[in-house]
């Protein structure tokens, strides 16, 4: 039965942990299900739903049989034991020994003893209970920990906790347990609970499988590992904020903490937030059936949409507000408490609050005098603070909530809404109790507009209250730490005026270089409210104190009344000429500046407030007339919003057309679906549709902090892919930025005697360089000079994007202009490109990504920068060809090529560099960073890791003990990989090999890939976290799926769990936004192929069940779904555009998605060849019954049979096919192989035919296939009639058998089968004689024919299977034996690996037969490359040589190597040769008595290797031995008419069939009259 929810105040919804066990604290009782759209009416109705979601719990101990204090116990009996015979004070509750993985428990003992001076020897393991040694202590512990248990384990059980798993266990749903106590076993079978789990995690199976102990969740995957189940449908239940980390990092489903067993919960603040649980609860039975299937149902979407903190941490604060800012891409506001004070963390040195409201593209250049020099920085300004709001209790001074006890804390984001959200209730010295709720956005709908809805409530008391809500112009740029000493003061308040009377006030500041005036303006709304009762709060109008301009709202609270704000605020700059909606000059309606002279005095702070000097009509400053039609402009757009509700709701519907085409839908992991969500919304925080309407781009650090200074750098590079695919007048908007600046950095490359343009390493508002000159160490407190102004790499990061604009976004407005940006950065490269006396061009003074290396010694002396980075290089070579393809394209604008001002010895020049560009490379295929950097020597990291935890700022630790990191092989992050993940593997490759580099004999792309990356990964320190997604993406390229995991949950988690140290400072766009780019990338596997073609090849993790996505390419919107079966694919916008819709390759399937209708592609229902072969398996069972149904007299196939038959040949028709035709199946290791299924496939339809239409309808269709089908047939009865023949000895495939490319699938058709057992019964034996191995697999594992009507024999004869179905083999030597049974352990180990296993899976694969083995090395569908097979044969035939020189014999048919120990003919004259199919014809006359002497005898073959038996059979018997081969091979066919005079060639194995099918007709009718109903039944 279900429990109903009678009890849900017990427990909170992803709420805190702890504090339910003080009465005085108020409950936050648990989210109902009317809140998550979900009717209890509803879950009751399914109950039988509840093992859809649920399948497994993995319950800790302590929930279940809480033991912490059983263990004090046994402690405080042992040590006081100790404590009292040497007169010491007992045992206290604070010296508990608390093992961890570094610990032993006997280690915390003598831990515990020696605090107490007491030092005592380790002892032995012999040593007893009583003597005075470590480990003695240790087995008087256990022995006192046993006794306990004995006699009271069953008093400690939760029973709660038994009944809810039991209701569990009787959904279906399995259960394991977790424990790190040594007793965990031996308790739960002392109190009879063993037989509930499946599994049982203990620290002895922890040690086997040397797990880590929690905050780890290696023991609880382990246990769903021996569940058989993933962590999404299984439910965790903690004891512990250890536990609950441990299962938030495992993913599970379900989150539930229990707090009656432990109070560690409340003391560990950071874990109760990003890793919450789920439930919280003290009581089990609160959690009933019905609340989990409603969590599962409803809440964990709901929870995917937030990011939530539920405790105050002044640490974390400045992490969690930059985290949770709100913004629109025009501007912003960090998640700064509105009531913030300016108290300091505990080091003194940062701030714990900092209200930091920015404005994309408002800078401030100054400058500051650093040891006598002069340093200028242009800085991101940190705006006026509109987000102010104070409140006061009475007559007394403003409070500070956070300063009080904190009753209970709320600080969260809705991510789907963008709105910020605060709630906290607290108590002052008074005992009083108040509330405050709070909620913030920056309007998405309105650019300029932004609000807050501010609630304060006197909860337990009546009193005045004041709320003051103003504007902050005194703040100043102090956020980051090692800006320190730098000028922070950028804002000047200029005026502040309220034009009526409690009407919107506004306040202007000015920024004095370059001179921008910003007007931040206000309307407060006030109600005070008390049940359904409301009423307006009058202003005091707007004042003035120390640069704060505000409005006082007072009245009388009584009880449990409540203070509403709703502040309204526009924000306008001199920089913004239009209107965000249509980009039409503002009309305005001109407010008249009456002059307000207000006068008030302060009885809190007894002063007075004036502003009637701050009228905006004065001040000494440009823009007067341009600042009141500004101040026009931002009181306009307030004028109607006179409710926080009026700008959320049109924000809201914004916001959700935005995740319409951004957000990523994830099924099955619950810790990447929120990632993806927060990364998506701090990107459009960040830059949004409004870039497109203001002169700014793309902020490294978003508009989130001042690190970096707020500057543009090369990160584009990894944002702009997310960016085109989900809105591309983001990108329009970066490149318009860029465009704006080319004269700027036309100006810089000739002012660097260069040509073309420069753009800067890092760029702000003017376009010119505004990387710093000196840069601030915090280990030694001393400024540096800074070179990374050399990292003139971003210019192929803004041409690389460009690229992507030109190629994807079909933008005509654009292209002129990309196409000048993108050509006058080639000028430049062409113009940095210095031909050497190598003949080859060198780029010197440059600095690569990798931002260690600033400088290098060349010849003895240090000089500036690096000489050839490769990335540049390489990179230059691309942009080059890129470029030359460009000015090639007629369609291009000449008047653009024209104003990049290239000339005709710049494109001379281009097509010289493409070809002769200098590449450092060493011998081994390793590409240098740069000229000597493999030549640097290593540095030891391993004393630095003991050292300093700065060892990820290698460059800072170094430069501090006077070295230079440079002198060292370190990297900071990736370089030369850098190739790798903007261009394709092949391409990097072909680049190389374009430039005349020779690589090593076997270097494809992916080993030059892997060679390098071998190389480099080891000496990158990972300074910066985009290397992470470097690292993930080559090891996808690599096949590393394990890897590519473990880098990409590092880079996509950084920020939020602020890995790097920085977070508080800004976030890193290029991390989030490259995360998601990878998850489209790998895990949808959504690539561009051509400019009018993308792939689609999915890769989900294996506990990821779906992802959806909906983006925009190359002009249309399309939604993908891709599950683990199948790829859902819908044009979303109308075709009809005049961009046609682009193609998508889905395992080589071209598809052409329309509207409305989805194409469904079953891409994975049969996509393995394991599965592929089990198939075909099961074909084989099917058509051998029937076969033998046939002669037995049986109907020959049943509806069940033939529809069997029917779904296979649907499943393999339906199969992804190449433009070629071929199959794609992909091997487990994710290796594809295309195979020619045309076998398969006709045989099945040949079948079905002949079983639905009859025989005569099957040659009809056969006929029609081959032409002179009939003449054949009938020189072939005439060839054979009249002859009664003893003996036919055939070979199989492309003799009897139609060709197959994979000898396991090549099952025998039932046509074929009873054609040829026709024949074969006609005469007294029919003998197989085939290469392939015997069985398992062999000849009979895929021939259905009739049971006796042949022998069969593999390995040229050498086995074969007896009358009495016993199989028998021809003798060899025994050092043949061990050099076969070498061999064939060296070529089985040879194709398991990666790059050879694809060979066991065509042809004839790996045929391990008796004394020969048989490898395929091509099919005939020619499925592998050339290159790769002929490096296959030589590997083959060098393990020969290794094994035994001159020892085998190698044939190789070009599709098959076939390999036999060499033995000696008995006659001496004979060469020495291998084993062939006459040897084998030979031995088995002897063993069966086929008296081949007797004749007649028919030999069947097709190709060389079967004329041995044509040799032998003419040996014993010339004058009967008839020979049939299937061939045209003008060749073979004059070699076996010279053998065998009687000889007939027939073009295809089913003509042969037939033949010998009607000449058995005829024998039947004329010889055997007897047997006639038997080989012909009605």
């Amino acid at each position: 039965m279900l429990r109903h929810v009678a009890s849900l105040e017990t427990m909170s919804l992803n709420s805190d942990i702890g504090g339910f066990d003080d009465p005085a604290r108020p409950k936050t009782p648990m989210t109902p299900a009317s809140e998550l759209g979900f009717e209890l009416k509803d879950i009751e109705q399914e109950n039988e739903r509840l093992s859809q979601y649920v399948k497994a719990v993995v319950v800790d101990l302590n929930t279940l049989i809480p033991h912490n204090d059983l263990h004090f116990t046994a402690n405080e009996i042992v040590f006081n034991e100790i404590f009292t015979s040497l007169s010491l004070p007992v045992f206290k509750q604070d010296e508990q020994p608390t093992p961890t993985d570094a610990q032993t428990l006997a280690q915390d003992i003598e831990t515990t003893l020696l605090n107490r001076n007491i030092q005592l020897p380790w002892g032995s393991e012999s040593d007893t209970p009583g003597t005075s040694t470590i480990l003695s202590i240790c087995k008087r512990r256990e022995q006192i920990i046993t006794n306990l248990i004995d006699e009271g384990v069953t008093s400690l059980v939760y029973t709660p906790m038994v009944s809810f798993l039991k209701e569990l266990q009787s959904h279906g749903v399995k259960l394991g347990v977790t424990s790190s106590c040594e007793h965990a076993r031996y308790m739960l079978e002392e109190s009879r609970l063993a037989y509930l789990f499946q599994t049982i995690i203990d620290p002895e199976v922890m040690l086997e499988y040397m797990h880590r102990l929690k905050p780890s969740p290696d023991c609880m995957l382990k246990a769903c590992s021996d569940l058989g189940l993933g962590t999404a449908e299984t439910i965790a239940i903690e004891a512990t904020s250890e536990g609950i980390q441990a299962a938030r990092e495992g993913n599970f489903g379900l989150v539930i903490g229990v707090t009656h067993a432990s109070k560690t919960f409340e003391n560990d603040s950071a874990l109760r937030d990003l890793g919450a649980a789920d439930f919280v609860t003290d009581d089990i039975s609160a959690v009933t059936m019905q609340t989990i299937l409603e969590w599962y149902v409803k809440g964990v979407q709901k929870d995917s949409w937030k990011l939530a903190f539920n405790t105050f941490s002044p640490s974390l604060e400045s992490t969690r507000e930059t985290l949770t800012t709100v913004g629109n891409g025009y501007f912003s506001s960090r998640g700064c408490f509105e009531m913030y004070s300016k108290t300091r963390n505990e080091d003194n040195t940062s701030l714990v609050h900092y209200p930091g409201h920015y404005i994309n593209g408002v800078y401030s250049r100054t400058s500051t005098n650093i040891n006598g020099e002069t340093v200028e920085n242009s800085d991101l300004v940190n705006c006026p603070d509109w987000s102010m709001v104070r409140v006061a209790i009475g007559d007394e001074p403003f409070v500070s909530p956070l300063d009080n006890e904190i009753l209970n804390y709320s600080h969260q984001l809705n991510l789907q809404s963008a709105v910020m959200e605060r709630s906290l209730t607290f108590i002052d010295s008074k005992g009083r109790i108040s509330r405050i709720e709070s909620s913030r956005l920056v309007s998405m709908d309105l650019m300029h507009i932004a609000a807050i809805n501010f609630t304060f409530t006197a909860v337990n008391y009546n009193d005045r209250i004041t709320i003051r809500s103003g504007v902050n112009a005194g703040v100043k740029n102090e956020l980051v730490q090692r800006y320190k000493g730098l000028q922070d003061h950028h804002i000047h308040l200029e005026a502040a005026g309220q034009p009526e009377p409690c009407g919107p006030f506004y306040v202007v500041t000015k920024v004095k270089t370059p001179e921008t005036v910003i007007c931040t303006s206000v309307r407060n709304i006030v109600r005070m409210t008390k049940g359904d009762a409301s009423a307006l709060v009058r202003s005091s109008g707007a004042l003035l104190k120390e640069k704060i301009v505000f409005e006082d709202f007072t009245a009388t609270v009584s009880q449990g009344g409540s203070m509403i704000l709703d502040k309204i605020v526009s924000v306008y700059t001199t920089r913004d000429a239009h209107d965000s909606k249509d980009g039409n000059a503002l009309a305005v309606t001109k407010y008249s500046f009456r002059k307000q002279s207000v006068t008030y005095t302060d009885t809190r702070e007894d002063s007075t407030l004036s502003i009637s000097d701050m009228d905006v009509n004065k001040g000494d400053y440009h823009h007067k007339g341009a600042c009141a039609d500004l101040v026009n402009m931002s009181l306009k757009l307030i004028e109607d919003l006179y409710s926080y509700h009026r700008v959320l709701d049109p924000h809201r519907q914004a916001w959700q057309d935005i995740w319409d085409s951004a957000d990523l839908q994830i099924e099955g992991d619950r810790a990447c679906q929120r990632i993806s969500r927060i990364h998506t919304y701090n990107l459009f925080v960040t830059a949004s549709q409004h870039l497109r309407n203001i002169d700014a781009g793309i902020l490294a650090r978003g508009l989130h902090g001042e690190s970096y200074r707020g500057h543009v750098f090369w990160d584009e590079l990894y944002t702009f892919s997310f960016y085109l695919s989900t809105n591309s007048d983001v990108c329009k908007g970066h490149l318009d930025y860029r465009y704006k600046r080319l004269q700027a950095a036309r100006d810089a490359a000739k002012e660097a005697d260069l040509n073309g343009a420069m753009y800067p390493w890092q760029s702000a508002d003017t376009g010119a360089e505004a990387t710093q000159s000196l840069h601030f160490n915090p280990l030694d407190n001393k400024w540096y000079k800074d070179e990374s102004f050399r990292q003139n790499h971003v210019n192929i990061a803004v041409f690389y994007d460009a690229w992507l604009y030109y190629e994807r976004a079909r933008d005509p407005e654009m292209h002129p202009k990309i196409v000048e940006l993108m050509v006058s950065i080639a000028v430049f490269w062409v113009s940095k490109c210095v031909k050497g006396q190598d003949d080859r061009y060198h780029i010197y003074t440059v600095m690569g990504p990798d931002e260690f290396h600033d400088s290098a010694v060349v010849n003895g002396e240090r000089v500036k920068g690096v000489p050839d980075n490769a990335y540049t290089n390489l990179m230059v070579v691309w942009l080059l060809l890129k470029t030359i393809d460009m000015l090639q394209d007629p369609s291009v604008s000449q008047a653009a090529i024209t104003a990049s001002g290239v000339t005709s010895d710049d494109i001379e020049k281009m097509f010289d560099i493409t070809k002769r560009m200098f590449l450092p490379i060493l011998p081994s295929g390793v590409i240098e960073q740069f000229s000597g950097f493999a030549g640097l020597p290593d540095i030891r990291m391993s004393e630095y890791n003991l050292r300093t935890r700065y060892v990820s700022r290698m460059d800072l630790v170094l430069q501090a003990e006077g070295k230079n990191v440079g002198d060292y092989r370190l990297l900071k992050q990736a370089d030369t990989l850098m190739l790798w993940y903007l261009l394709k593997t092949t391409t990097v490759h072909d680049l190389v090999v374009s430039l005349g580099y020779s690589l090593p004999d076997g270097f494809d792309a992916k080993k030059l890939l892997k060679v390098n990356n071998d190389f480099y990964v080891p000496i990158t320190n990972d300074g910066s976290m985009l290397s992470y997604l470097v690292h993930a993406h080559i090891a996808g390229e690599l096949g590393e799926t394990k890897n590519q995991w473990g880098w990409f949950t590092e880079a996509s988690r950084s920020d939020i769990y602020n890995k790097g140290g920085t977070t508080g400072e800004g976030i890193h766009c290029s991390v989030m936004a490259g995360s998601l780019s990878f998850i489209e990338r790998w895990f949808v596997g959504l690539t561009e192929e051509s400019s009018t073609e993308w792939s689609i090849k999915p890769n989900l993790p294996s506990h990821w069940t779906a992802i959806a996505i909906r983006r925009k390419i190359c002009g249309h919107v399309y939604s993908i779904k891709v599950t683990d079966t199948e790829i859902r694919l819908l044009l979303e916008d109308d075709p009809a555009e005049g961009i046609p819709p682009s193609t998508f390759k889905i395992r080589d399937t071209r598809v052409q998605p329309g509207p409305w209708i989805p194409v469904v592609i079953q891409y994975n229902s049969l996509c393995k060849i394991k599965e592929f072969y089990d198939l075909m398996h099961k074909t084989w069972h099917h058509r051998k019954v029937m076969c033998n149904n046939y002669f037995m007299g049986s109907i020959l196939c049943d509806r069940k049979q033939l529809q069997v038959l029917k779904w296979v040949h649907k499943t393999l028709s339906s199969l992804p096919k190449t433009s070629s035709g071929k199959a794609k199946l992909w091997l487990s290791g994710g290796t594809k192989v295309e195979c020619e299924l045309n076998y398969e496939i006709k045989e099945l339809e040949k079948d079905i035919c002949f079983m639905e239409r009859g025989e005569k309808a099957l040659v009809e269709g056969i006929s029609r296939e081959i032409a002179s089908f009939d003449t054949w047939v009938e020189t072939g009865v005439n060839f054979l009639k009249g002859i009664s023949f003893k003996n036919w000895i055939t070979d199989r495939d492309g003799t009897t058998n139609n060709y197959c490319g994979r000898y396991n699938s090549s099952v025998q058709s039932v046509y074929n089968s009873i054609w040829i057992t026709r024949f074969a019964l006609c005469c007294d034996r029919g003998v197989f004689i085939t290469s392939a191995p015997l069985a398992n697999p062999g000849i009979v594992n895929v021939s259905v024919n009739f049971e006796h009507a042949f022998v069969y024999s593999g390995s040229k004869g050498r086995e074969y299977i007896d009358n009495n179905g016993d199989r028998q083999s021809f003798a060899i030597t025994e050092e043949e034996t061990q050099k076969m049974s070498r061999l064939n352990a060296r070529l089985s180990e040879l194709c398991k690996q990666p790059d050879y296993v694809k060979f066991t899976m065509i042809g004839s694969g790996l045929q391990l037969k008796f004394a020969q083995t048989t490898v395929a090395r091509q099919d005939i569908s020619g499925t592998i490359r050339r290159k790769d097979s002929e490096a296959f044969l030589e590997k083959i035939r060098g393990i020969c040589e290794e094994i035994s020189p001159h020892g085998f014999e190698v044939q190789d048919t070009n599709l098959d190597v076939e390999i036999m120990p060499l033995h000696t003919k008995s006659t001496a004259d004979e060469e020495s040769r291998g084993f062939d199919k006459g040897d084998g014809l030979t031995w088995l006359n002897e063993q069966l008595n086929l008296e081949l002497e007797t004749g007649p005898n028919l030999i069947t073959g097709d190709t060389s290797g079967d004329v041995p038996m044509v040799r032998e059979g003419m040996k014993a018997c010339p004058e009967g031995t008839h020979v049939v081969f299937v061939t045209q091979d003008k060749k073979l066919m004059n070699e076996v008419s010279d053998l065998c005079p009687r000889s007939l060639f027939l073009p295809s194995p089913d003509v042969l069939c037939h033949v010998l099918s009607e000449a058995a007709k005829i024998y039947a009718a004329e010889r055997y009259p007897t047997k006639a109903n038997k080989l012909f039944p009605l």
